[in-house]
């Protein structure tokens, strides 16, 4: 008797060590440790796509019911079809638990699919970015611009989808400097297994920064996404529009056809980016006239880190191996990019904020300056990089604040910029921008 007494006082210990242990990473104490969800749920809260109530649970004291849950579990898709980009490790997470509650999702579904049913397909939101630039010791150094964009998209049935956007950009608020149709691609879910396919005009981000691609529109082609796990490739063809001669061209490299890749692993807070980027048709036309050069044929990576919510480490590194890039000693010029972000601003929550400060060097013509989404911060015309006067590196500093309801402000302040040849000053050392922008 008093051995089996001490057994059940042992085992009740260990319970006790292990419920508390279990408790203590919960975000919601009312799951249970040995629910089947549980793990998906930790997860998601840890990634911000699943809130508690305010006392930390699901509902008080109660267990979730599975219709709760449901529910919870509607939330999280609608709020992960608003983000920009899922990882692959949250889409899966999702995935599974709308697999599980597929029956009461549907029940739900029937209720809001009474009141949807009434509207459009074709869904429109909108963007409008006022902008000013100042470089210091640069005639004309303030530089005005307004740009709208006009957003579209319908689901043409439960696999395929449709996106397009129309942008206009003025200068000084009166002059039209682009208006176009930049994006208008369909996308079909899963037509080969677990891969993606985009067939139109499309956007091209690529690495944790988009310095190496982070196009508004603007390619032709074909690319696809595959997600396995933690795992995530891109690969993509496409032909650059051309307006003039001269878009997505910088320092007469004239571009005409691409080709990309993109690599992705998910290792816990880490995210693992490893790039190709080239441009092809060397010696050919590029349909104005101009001849193509063996400008672009990129590789390297990058890696974020996330610390805790509101942390992050970002770094990449570049080399482009072209022939009609190689600086006067013969070398590849190189890009490197290091940014620490603090936080970020959520257009929905007014007083939301972020920071980030980076520091930059790029020798050369390292990166296809006009497919980066930031490179107004490095533009070669700028700051005189090109192989025989070196590179520029530099300093920046970064915030975004959320002044009210879909309305936010970014600050950009760049210094000490320099040449990374010679040391000397860049002809541009200093550049600030401020710009609000509106979404509705």
């Amino acid at each position: 008797m008093k051995k089996n007494l001490i057994v059940t006082f042992a085992l009740m210990f260990i319970l006790s060590v292990v419920s508390t242990a279990f408790a203590a990473v919960n975000p919601f104490d009312d799951v249970p440790a040995g629910n089947w969800a549980y793990d998906s749920v930790t997860k998601l809260a840890q990634a911000g796509i699943i809130d508690g109530y305010s006392d930390g649970t699901f509902h008080g004291d109660k267990t979730v019911t599975r219709y709760e849950m449901a529910q919870i579990v509607a939330k999280a898709i609608s709020k992960t079809a608003k983000m920009k980009t899922v990882d692959a490790s949250t889409k899966a997470e999702v995935d599974k638990l709308s697999k599980e509650f597929a029956d009461e999702l549907q029940s739900l579904g029937v209720r809001v699919t009474k009141i949807e049913a009434k509207q459009s397909n074709v869904k429109l939101s909108a963007d409008l970015r006022v902008r000013w630039n100042n470089f210091s010791g640069k005639a004309n150094a303030d530089q005005w611009k307004d740009r709208y964009r006009l957003n579209m998209t319908a689901d043409i049935n439960d696999t395929t989808s449709l996106y397009a956007r129309f942008v206009f950009q003025d200068d000084k608020f009166n002059q039209d400097s682009a208006q176009r149709l930049s994006d208008m691609a369909l996308t079909t879910k899963g037509l080969i297994d677990k891969t993606n396919v985009t067939v139109g005009r499309y956007s091209l981000n690529m690495g944790p920064t988009g310095y190496l691609s982070g196009t508004t529109g603007d390619l032709d082609g074909i690319m696809t996404n595959t997600n396995i796990g933690n795992f995530g490739l891109m690969l993509g063809y496409a032909q650059v529009r051309q307006t003039n001669g001269n878009t997505l061209v910088t320092n007469s490299l004239w571009i005409k056809n691409i080709d990309f890749a993109e690599m992705t692993y998910n290792m816990g807070k880490a995210k693992i980016y490893g790039d190709y980027f080239k441009n092809l048709n060397a010696g050919q036309s590029d349909g104005n006239g101009n001849t193509v050069l063996d400008a672009y044929n990129i590789v390297g990576g990058g890696v974020t880190y996330k610390f805790d919510s509101v942390w992050k480490l970002i770094g990449e590194h570049y080399v482009n191996r072209a022939q009609a890039v190689k600086m006067s000693d013969g070398s590849s010029p190189t890009a490197t990019i290091v940014q620490l972000d603090y936080k970020g601003a959520d257009a929905s929550k007014p007083g939301s904020w972020g920071a980030l400060i980076e520091y930059n060097k790029f020798e050369g013509n390292s990166l296809p300056y006009q497919f980066s989404g930031p490179y107004t911060r490095f533009n070669p015309n700028d700051f005189g990089i090109n192989p025989s006067t070196g590179g520029v590196k530099s300093y920046a500093a970064e915030i975004d604040y959320t002044l009210a309801k879909n309305i936010t402000f970014n600050g950009i302040y760049q210094f000490d910029a320099e040449n990374t040849t010679t040391g000397q000053a860049a002809p541009y050392p200093k550049w600030i921008r401020a710009q609000i922008n509106y979404y509705f």
